[in-house]
């Protein structure tokens, strides 16, 4: 017997919304997202870049990474590498001592004392240089809002290529979604 039009019509929206789910469903699995009933996805390279941006921004540990975003003013310069040169000799002349044992045991614990602040302030310098007048916190902000606005213009980069006549014409040689 043949489907009245009331029939056609609802196998019609049936199949049109599994098309849309099933649609939906590829572009979770295109962006990364485990279809097999677990929550894991595979982290996109914006999410990577974006907080590889904030840790390199709040983390101090790396003495090299922190000099490198370090705004220095003229006049801080010298003593700044004053206080370098300071450290590393007190670093090398206390390995020695202590080598050659050529000190008493206080004196070993008074030169590790000094040792070890000459370093913190040695690291301090930089961060705090690097935090002077919101400085850090710029450089992040424009670091962030240059990553936004790369991943924008990619999109909207896919999009337009998918717009129009010259979309037809790249998705009939390369291939891709209809």
């Amino acid at each position: 017997m043949p489907q009245t039009l009331e029939e056609k019509l609802a196998d019609e929206k049936k199949r049109a919304q599994n098309e849309k789910i099933g649609t939906s469903l590829q572009n979770l699995k295109d962006a990364g997202f485990d279809m097999n009933g677990s929550d894991k996805r595979e982290v996109s390279a914006y999410e990577r870049a974006a907080d590889t941006i904030s840790k390199g921004l709040h983390t101090t540990e790396n003495e090299k990474a922190v000099q490198e975003h370090t705004n220095l003013p003229n006049n801080v310069v010298a003593p700044v590498l004053e206080i370098d040169i300071i450290k590393e000799s007190v670093c090398k002349e206390n390995a020695i001592m202590k080598q050659l044992e050529t000190v008493d045991s206080l004196t070993r614990q008074e030169n590790d004392i000094i040792e070890k602040e000459i370093i913190e302030i040695s690291k301090s310098i930089p961060i705090i240089l690097a935090s002077r007048d919101g400085f850090r916190s710029i450089q992040g902000v424009d670091n962030l809002r240059s990553l936004v606005s790369g991943e924008k213009m990619m999109r909207d980069g896919e999009e337009m290529g998918k717009a129009g006549i010259l979309g037809k014409i790249k998705r009939a040689f390369v291939g891709g979604d209809k």
